[in-house]
């Protein structure tokens, strides 16, 4: 409750604070849309998941390969997600 309102459960305390510590979720725009392509990828349509791909390839001056099977996509947005985030060493695939 203090969060929220600056009183415990109880009503005690009207102190104000700014909501600083709330717990809020940050979403990137590229998890977003490596989200999106990964999830176009699984339904079906792998061109409109590389191009979702490709977009966030571009933007980061890399140059995207578009791939027409599930399984190499995957790994391919594996890499990306990588590169975007710093998780593993860039590699061309």
């Amino acid at each position: 409750m203090w969060k929220f309102t600056g009183s415990s459960s109880e009503g005690k305390g009207n102190q104000r604070r700014p909501f600083r510590d709330a717990n809020y979720l940050y979403y990137r725009y590229a998890d977003i849309i490596l989200n999106k392509a990964e999830a176009m990828a699984e339904i079906g349509d792998l061109t409109a998941a590389n191009s979702l791909v490709q977009e966030i390839a571009e933007r980061a001056g890399i140059a995207h390969v578009p791939n027409n099977d599930i399984k190499g996509f995957r790994t391919k947005l594996l890499a990306e997600r990588g590169r975007e985030f710093g998780n593993k060493p860039v590699v061309a695939l």
